[in-house]
């Protein structure tokens, strides 16, 4: 009956100053005009000329004047603006008499109204039978209406209007979708205000809760007696389970220390209840309802078939960080106790802290669940300035590409990299997601932020509308697109395809500018955009190819005609489906974690936990044995992937490989450090490097040679022989489990080949600006020009042919003065500077800023 809105913050401020005769008549015309439309009305209404407010005063008088009337109270949105204003009695409903039927003060005595409380909520239909008074009109009430100058409306717009002067219960917070501090609505279950038992996950707390606490403050009431404060909090809802029968009905479920349902008969999770078409439940002075009592047949009903949004959102987040396949999280007993069925019709009709990630078939069976929320978003002013100056900021201070896992500065990184800061800790405790990690954040925040479609970008996205991604130019969002007319694809156009707005409708981001929106894409900086993107490819017959260095470098003409792997970086990580000779690539991100781990020498078995599920479809047999739920360890040194069931000790095993560039280490060109380390084992599974020989060679170049050599001929001649100053060696090559034996001693050790380091698509830019083409470099300077982005005001101008340019500094400058007093401060004697030269180089200048 009374539409419920999750605004804001509620605020009153009395006045503490003498009103004029302008003010008070302003006063009194804007109450009944708010009463006159139900007791509420949006600002944007009262400003306008036809309001007694808008006619007399600005929109900033109107909000500094609202602040200081004790008659009104401001309704605000989560950014903490004025969207409406409500009426203030400040009169409660009357304890004794909601739950007594009577009240013992004298008539004219008691404060507060003498009215059924159900009634008000529009849920009362016992009408001429109901024991408690449904007409503001008569008794103590006439008084009251009296003395707030209301005796002209009807007792269906007094019912209207003194509802918007209690405190309701925030129908978004039953459903899981909201857990703002600044809602203005009551954050508890709702059975909790009508008295009843309940072992829900939902708050049950009035006293105990900060947030309830502030709203219940602007009400003006005090916590000290929880029966009157639940009995003056409404709950405007349905109520499936609050059933009353007879006249006395609305009694005994606010006296202190007893429930309406007390001592019913409550068998398993089943409550008796009659009369299921009623709005009444069975409790009649005291006494309960006997079967005999009733004329209807006796029914059972679960007290809760479905389990609470915030329930599930919290076991996805802290059990599944964020994501879960659907059928993993359907099968939960304790969650979906009615079958997978019953879980998709749930998560379908309440898709509101969730996402749902359906199959491109016709049936469009729902594979994937990730959790979403509005609040877990980024500050827009801190991802553009690095600063924020707003004091009450409700969006996180913390590095955008920290969130995509491409931030290459790490912990120098200024934007921050943690959610552990005492900024955004005090921001956490607010939004309620104090119980998530940082790993676990950082996922909800990418989820619930708008993400670029790869697949769009690279001409293959066949999901149309369906696709949960923005279709927009990578390049776009980097600076570095030729233009939408030579690029084709959408730039800030999209934000007018039905595809964009779905997605920014069910992210909640609709009522936020294209300007602000285009800052909070999240884009994978490490994946390739466009043609590049489309040029990878990987020869499924020649396993054994390397990947092709000049095709990352950009300089290879062939194409697919190449005999060599083309992928976007100089390693590329795949896995054989189980019982079927087809291998499978991991997704870019989780190609990078597995480099990563296989940098560390030390690493040889551990768990591992892919960013995307691992697809094992063409294994039938498998995937069924899976559908439980599995855990994956990886093998680094025999590459080898292990799936143990979770119901079971059944491990099935399955290949791992690392495609690679093979010779890099002969290539002049490739100064990019994708050298690889020699180790051999000390005792207590240390693991120290090869050094020099007995000729002071270099030994990290020689094994690596020989052991490419021993690739190059077919693994023929698999042994090594070298000697130190001390000792004579032969180490002995294989694909898995490497050693050397002492020629004298005998001793055996374990030998390891891992890469030196990993290789970011940062690292490939500088190769191709190095090592590539002049095409390349001509058209990142045609581009960083066209931008001016990056090009100090004070810089000379420079020739288009050239990679940098030296200028000298105008002796008098400011720029020549400040260079002069930070060399000389290096300095421990006096010199004279005759002259300083500036280095122009757009390249390392971009790269600088970026």
């Amino acid at each position: 009956i009374f539409p419920l809105k999750c605004f804001g913050t509620v605020s009153r401020k009395r006045s503490t100053h003498h009103v004029g005769m302008a003010d008070g008549v302003l006063e009194e015309r804007l109450f009944n005009y708010i009463c006159g439309r139900g007791g509420f009305v949006e600002l944007s209404v009262l400003l306008q000329q036809s309001s007694p407010l808008g006619c007399r005063k600005s929109e900033e008088e109107a909000k500094v004047w609202l602040k200081n009337q004790r008659k009104f109270g401001l309704v605000k949105d989560r950014g903490g603006n004025i969207t409406g204003v409500r009426v203030d009695f400040r009169k409660k409903l009357c304890l004794q008499y909601v739950s007594k039927g009577s009240c013992k003060k004298r008539e004219g005595f008691c404060r507060h109204w003498h009215i059924c409380k159900k009634f008000i909520e529009g849920k009362c239909s016992a009408r001429d039978n109901c024991g408690l008074s449904h007409d503001f009109h008569e008794g103590a009430n006439r008084e009251i209406l009296e003395k707030l100058c209301l005796e002209k409306y009807s007792n269906k717009s007094l019912r209207k209007i003194m509802a918007w002067s209690l405190p309701q219960v925030c129908q978004s917070y039953l459903r899981g979708q909201c857990n703002s501090h600044k809602c203005s609505y009551i954050h508890v279950c709702h059975r909790e205000i009508q008295g009843l038992s309940c072992t829900c996950s939902l708050s049950h707390s009035l006293f105990d809760d900060r947030h309830n606490l502030a709203v219940l403050n602007l009400y003006g009431l005090v916590p000290t007696n929880l029966a009157f404060v639940c009995c003056s909090v409404l709950y405007l809802g349905e109520d499936p389970c609050s059933v009353y029968q007879n006249s006395s009905s609305h009694r005994a479920s606010f006296l202190e220390g007893k429930t309406a349902i007390s001592g019913m008969s409550v068998i398993g999770s089943d409550i008796q209840t009659l009369n299921w078409n009623r709005s009444i439940m069975i409790a009649a002075k005291g006494k309960l309802a006997t079967e005999s009592d009733v004329s209807c047949k006796v029914t059972k009903v679960p007290s809760s078939s479905y389990p609470g949004e915030w329930q599930v959102f919290q076991t996805l987040c802290r059990e599944y960080d964020c994501s879960a396949s659907f059928k993993e999280i359907a099968r939960r007993p304790d969650l979906f106790p009615h079958g997978i069925s019953s879980a998709e019709s749930w998560f379908r009709k309440t898709r509101g802290n969730f996402l749902i990630k359906e199959s491109d078939t016709e049936t469009g069976e729902i594979l994937r669940i990730d959790a979403f929320s509005a609040d877990a978003r980024l500050c827009v002013s801190w991802i553009e300035n690095q600063t924020c100056h707003e004091q009450h900021c409700q969006s996180f201070h913390v590095c955008k590409s920290y969130i995509s896992d491409t931030c290459n500065l790490g912990a120098s990184c200024p934007m921050n990299h943690s959610f552990l800061n005492g900024r955004d800790q005090a921001l956490l405790f607010r939004l309620r997601f104090d119980f998530l990690n940082d790993k676990q954040l950082r996922k909800l925040v990418l989820l619930s932020s708008p993400q670029v479609c790869e697949d769009y970008n690279n001409s293959i996205c066949m999901r149309g509308n369906s696709c949960g991604k923005i279709h927009i130019c990578s390049g776009y969002l980097r600076n570095c697109c030729r233009g939408v007319w030579e690029c084709g694809l959408y730039h800030e156009s999209t934000f007018s395809s039905k595809q964009t707005q779905d997605i920014l409708q069910h992210l909640q981001m609709s009522n936020i500018s294209s300007k602000n929106t285009l800052k909070l894409i999240i884009d994978d900086k490490r994946c390739l955009t466009g043609k590049d993107k489309l040029q990878c490819f990987i020869h499924v017959d020649k396993p054994e190819a390397p990947i092709c260095l000049s095709f990352l470098v950009g300089t290879c003409k062939l194409g697919k005609r190449c005999s060599n792997h083309h992928c976007s970086l100089p390693y590329h990580w795949q896995y054989k489906v189980p019982n079927v000779d087809v291998w499978k690539s991991f997704s870019d991100k989780d190609n990078v974690t597995l480099e990563r781990l296989y940098c560390d020498v030390k690493n040889t078995q551990m768990e591992f936990k892919p960013d995307e599920i691992l697809d094992f479809s063409l294994a039938e047999r498998v995937s069924a044995s899976l559908v439980k739920g599995y855990t994956i360890t990886i093998d680094l040194n025999d590459m080898l992937i292990l799936l143990k069931q979770l119901k079971s000790q059944d491990t099935i095993r399955s290949q791992l490989r690392r495609l690679s560039m093979v010779g890099d280490y002969v290539d002049p060109r490739c100064s990019m450090p994708m050298s690889w380390s020699w180790y051999w084992e000390e005792n207590g599974e240390v693991w120290r490097t090869y050094d020099k020989d007995c000729l002071e060679r270099g030994l990290q170049r020689l094994i690596e040679k020989a052991y490419v050599e021993y690739l190059k001929q077919g693994k023929v001649k698999e042994e090594f022989k070298f000697e130190t100053a001390k000792h004579k060696y032969k180490l002995f090559f294989s694909s898995t489990g490497m050693y050397q034996v002492n020629l004298e001693t005998g001793t055996k050790r374990r030998v390891r080949r891992r890469p030196g380091k990993v290789i970011s698509n940062e690292d490939i830019e500088d190769l191709k600006w190095m090592h590539g083409d002049s095409s390349y470099r001509e058209e990142v300077h045609r581009l960083l020009r066209a931008e001016k982005k990056y090009i100090p005001s004070h810089w000379c101008p420079m020739p288009s042919n050239v990679k940098y340019y030296r200028a000298c500094v105008d002796p008098s400058s400011v720029e020549f003065k400040d260079l002069e007093k930070l060399f000389k401060s290096s300095m421990n004697e006096e010199v004279l500077i005759a002259k300083i030269e500036r280095v122009q180089n757009l390249f390392m200048m971009e790269k600088y800023c970026r």
